[in-house]
Formats: C-alpha cells, structure tokens, sequence
C-alpha cells in the first residue's frame, strides 16, 4: 500500500471520527459560535418581519466569513441574498457593492463570463463607473485590452478621495493589474503595481475589519513574492514571504497562517534551504494542532507530507500521519468550528423554510394591499361618480328652475300686451288719434326696455325705477281720471350701484291700478317708496282703492281665475329666487288698510351689489 494511499485513509478516518464523535456526544459546545450565532439572528429576524435592511447586512456578514474561510461558493451563495434583501430594501448602493465582491470572487475563480454579468449589474445598480470598467474588462478580446480598461478603474480611483473608494476596490485594481502585467511579461511594472497595493492596505492598516484587511495583505505580500521568484530575486522573495508570514501570525487565523508557512517552505526549498523550509511547516503543523481546528491542522500535515513526498522520506510522512491520528479524537473534541458549522448547516435549513414563509408573507401582503389599494380607488371612483352626478342633477336642476324662472317671467308679457292693446283700442272707438298715437309711442319705449332686460333674473335698481315710471306713466295716461301716482325713493340708496330682482313690483301695482283704483268713485292714489334697511331694499305698493275683497266681488270668473295665476306667478318665482340664490324674498299683502278699502303691498328683496 502506498504511503498516500495511506493518507487519503487516515483523513477519510478523521472525518469519519468528527462525525461520530458529534453523534456521542451533542452537549459539547464550545464558546465561539460565529456562524451558528449569526444563523440565529437571521432566523429571530425573519420570525419576527425585521426591516429587509437588517437582513441584508447579516447575510452579507455570512457571506464574508465564508470568504475569509476560503468557501467561496457559500460566500456567492449569501452575498446573493444580501443583493436580494438591499433590492427590497431600494438601497442600490449596497447592492451595488455587494455584487463586486461576487463578481471579484467569480473572477478569481476564473468564472468570466459570471464575473462580467455581475459587474455589469453592479454598476446598472450603483451607476459605478469603476464596476463598468471591470465589466469591459472582462469581455475585453485581449490582454492588452485588458490593461487598459484596468488603468481606466485606477485612474478613477487616483482622481478621487481615497475615503471614497472601498480598500478592497483600490487594493484590487493594483493587484489585478500586476496580474495581468506579468502575463504580459512585464515582471518590474507588475512588481511596482503589486507593491502599490500594499501601500494602500499599509496606510488602512488600523481598518476595524482587521482579519480581512490580513487576509487581503497576505494575498497580495504572496503575489509580490512570487512575482520576485518569477524575476529570479529570491532574496526579496523570501524576506516578502517572511513578511507574509509575521502578518499572518498577527492575525491568529490559522489557515492564513498555514498556508503562508507553506507559500515561505516552498521558496526555501527552492533556495535549497531544506532545513527552514522542513521548520516552517513543523512549527505550522504545531500551531494547528495546539490550535484546535481539524481542518487546518489536516491543511499543515497535508504541506508536511507533501515536503516529506518530494524528499522521499517515507518515515517521517508515517511518523506524522500515526502523531495526527493519536491525537485526532482529542483535536476533534476541542474543535468549536467543526460544531459550529454542524450546526449552521442544520439552522440553515429552517433559515431557508422561514424564508419561504415570509416570501409567501410578502406576496399575500402585497396582493392584500394591491387589494385595498384596489377598493380604495374603486370608492374614490364611485364617490367621485356620485359626486359628478349628483353635480350634474343639481345642475339640471338649477337650469330647470332657471328656465322655470324664465318661463314664469314671459307669461306675464302678454298679459300686459293684452290690456295694453285694449287701451289703445279704447282710444281709437273713442276717436282720440293724439292719444292713440301717444300711447302707442309709450307703449313702444316700455316694450323695448322690458325686452331687453327680459332673460335677466336682475336688473339695476335704477332701470327698474325707470321702467316703473314708464309703466306708470302708460296707465296713467288711460286712466289720469281715476289716480295719481307718486315714487318715492330713499336718498341714501345708490340705485346705479345696485341690483335686485326684477319683473316683482310691476304686477302689484297693475293690480292696484286695474283691480283697486279704477273702481274707485273719486280719484285715488297710488305710492310706490323703495327704502333700504339693514342691507336689503323694502319696496312698498300702497293704493288707496276699493280693497281686494271689494274688488273680488266686481269680478267676472274668468278675471278671478286670471288675478289667481297672476298672483301664484310672484309667489312661484319667488320662491324660485330663493332657492336658486339661497335669498330669503318675503311678500306680504295687507288689505284693506283702513274703512274697508286700500291695500299694500311689502316686499323685502336682497340688495346685490354691482361689480365693475
């Protein structure tokens, strides 16, 4: 049996041995639980709805422990649903700068055409100038192309403020461009880039992330070594290497330790210097092994056997494979990570049910607010239908009581036309042509005013004065024998600079003329005053005529039925007024005034002001 074959039996033995050893004994938990604790903060917050924010940064805190242990598919894996959780959350910048780390990590893993995608998203999401060179990068046809689209990120990194860009963006544009420098055989520019990146990471040095800010010095002091052993400068090299490794002692991860020890055992060896090259990697095997970590200490007796493989010493690769074996069930027992990962793995499980949970949470919320959201418009839109139709029947109904209005006030005019034509017929049986004639030019100028003012629900309080001396001028030239007339109006009324309602006073004094003052035996008189009180204009038709109970008596059926709708016009147009222009219009009729004859007439109607 070959000697790796024995090895590869002993590691798969060692595993074997972890794995019963948490079978038999569950209550062995050491202090330190980092990734089972964090499991346990994402799993109360999504029990308990927590802001997607928080989530993000704890998976984003996963996803870089899995980094700095070298698991870069579980770091791909939970920086993804660090992007998922900051996209709820709208915060495009950390989403942004969590897709680099997984694009830098694709490309290290010489996954391009992944690597390019997420750059490419990176900078769509943080409009990052310096991810959309990366992503022209990587889909650059050539190495030279390459160069030029990396000096581009540098270049935008050298024209801002160093607090501005991440460490990690700086300190990867300098190492990616040694890389690509060195393929291109250009050993001094690439060693000049390399040594840049480790200026940046000197002067962050004090970072809170220390064990990042390690690894990252680790990574790049290995590739200005070995960019030192490609250029046959083995001395720096080597001092590199050492440095590499008192670095990685500072920082106390282990793995980081082990695997500088193996990168300076190598360069000693290559410098023939066998004995610090077998004293380095003994001295890691130590520390791992006292360190209590299984797999680091397979990691440093894996470097051993290699060593003692290219030397062919047989017996010292036997000697170390029986010394971890002794001591493995002892190291397994002590090893907090091997529980603490055992038990991630298995929390990892209800992490990712809670997740659904809360996935199937959000899409019921969101359908139940689209719902509501729905009900809302549907009764702001029922409420704004109702509220337009019923604007639109009170507007129908406004314009019925206007034409109503309108129609009431026309359904006077051939009242009056009518007796105003039986006066000037009377004229010409009596064969009096003057008056005749002069009635009808009376007649002609009244008719043409109220025309005028006809469609109009007001009408200045001075034109309706005028137009009432006119009617009354008419009637006094055919009845002069039976009255007089006189108009008063108060001094302390503006009548040009107000308005009132019109077509109300005229019917009341044609009643008084026509039903009172013409039965009379002797002349009587009629006042028409128009006073102001307490805003509004008081108009009052007084007569001293035979009184409407009198004049009832006198009456034909057909003039009783006609002075009945005569009446029940005003009253109907009044209260029309009032509910179109919320006024308040009295009437008030008083008959007889006094010994059995005269009657008044009291209206109150608005005083409206004229504008302009």
């Amino acid at each position: 049996m070959s000697v790796k074959l024995i090895f590869l039996i002993i590691l798969h033995v060692s595993v074997a041995l972890c794995h019963s050893s948490y079978a038999q004994d569950s209550t062995r938990v050491m202090k330190q639980k980092s990734l089972s604790s964090k499991a346990d903060d994402v799993e109360l917050m999504l029990k308990k709805g927590a802001a997607p924010k928080s989530i993000a940064k704890k998976y984003e805190e996963i996803g870089q422990d899995f980094k700095l242990n070298g698991q870069n598919s579980k770091a791909i894996q939970y920086f993804n649903k660090a992007v998922e959780y900051y996209n709820k959350a709208k915060l495009k910048d950390e989403a942004s700068r969590v897709l680099r780390e997984i694009a830098k990590i694709q490309e290290v893993n010489l996954d391009f055409d992944a690597a390019a995608g997420n750059y490419e998203k990176a900078a769509n999401a943080g409009n990052s100038s310096i991810s959309r060179s990366d992503a022209a990068r990587m889909n650059a046809p050539s190495t030279a192309s390459k160069i030029a689209y990396n000096q581009q990120s540098i270049d935008q990194i050298q024209s801002q403020q160093l607090d501005e860009i991440p460490i990690q963006d700086q300190v990867f544009a300098y190492s990616n461009q040694a890389t690509l420098l060195e393929s291109k055989g250009k050993k001094e520019e690439a060693i000049s880039y390399s040594k840049e990146a480790l200026k940046v990471l000197e002067v962050n040095s004090q970072s809170d992330d220390t064990r990042e800010i390690a690894q990252m010095k680790i990574q790049v002091s290995s590739q200005l070594s070995d960019l030192y052993l490609k250029n046959e400068q083995f001395d720096q090299a080597i001092n590199t290497a050492i440095t590499t490794r008192q670095i990685a002692l500072e920082s106390g991860d282990m793995r980081l330790i082990v695997e500088s020890s193996e990168d300076l055992s190598e360069l000693y060896s290559k410098n023939k210097d066998k004995d610090n090259a077998l004293l380095v990697l003994k001295d890691a095997y130590r520390m791992a092994m006292n360190s209590g970590r299984t797999a680091d200490a397979r990691l440093a007796l894996s470097a051993l056997i290699n060593y003692f493989s290219d030397q062919r010493d047989t017996e010292s690769q036997l000697f170390f494979y029986e010394d971890f074996t002794n001591q493995l069930e002892t190291l397994i027992a002590r090893d907090s990570s091997l529980l603490d990962e055992k038990i991630f793995y298995a929390k990892e499980e209800r992490i990712e049910q809670l997740e659904i949970e809360r996935a199937l949470q959000d899409e019921l919320l969101d359908q139940s607010r689209n719902f509501n959201y729905g009900l809302v418009v549907f009764f702001v839109a029922l409420f704004l239908a109702s509220a337009f139709l019923f604007w639109s029947f009170m507007k129908v109904r406004m314009q019925n009581k206007r034409i109503a209005l309108q129609s009431l006030r026309r359904e006077m005019n051939p009242h009056f036309i009518f007796n105003s034509l039986n006066s000037v017929n009377r004229f010409i049986a009596q064969n009096d042509e003057i008056k005749a004639n002069q009635y009808l030019t009376s007649y002609a100028q009244l008719m043409r005013t109220t025309m005028e003012i006809s469609s109009q629900d007001f009408i200045r309080l001075d034109k309706e004065i005028e137009l009432l001396q006119k009617y009354l001028n008419l009637e006094h030239l055919r009845f002069s024998q039976h009255f007089d007339f006189e108009i008063l109006v108060d001094e302390n009324i503006e009548i040009e600079n107000c308005s009132i309602p019109g077509f109300l006073i005229q019917p009341h004094i044609e009643n008084a003329i026509w039903h009172g003052l013409r039965y009379r035996k002797s002349k009587g008189k009629l006042t028409l005053s128009v006073r102001e009180e307490k805003g509004q204009i008081l108009v009052s038709v007084e007569d001293n005529g035979i009184g409407i109970d009198e004049s009832k008596k006198l009456k034909t059926e057909n003039q009783k039925s006609h002075n009945s709708r005569g009446f029940s016009n005003i009253k109907e147009r009044i209260d029309l007024l009032n509910s179109l222009y919320k006024f308040s219009i009295t009437m008030h009729v008083t008959s007889p005034i006094r010994e059995g004859q005269g009657t008044r007439v009291d209206l109150k109607l608005p005083k409206i002001k004229n504008h302009g």
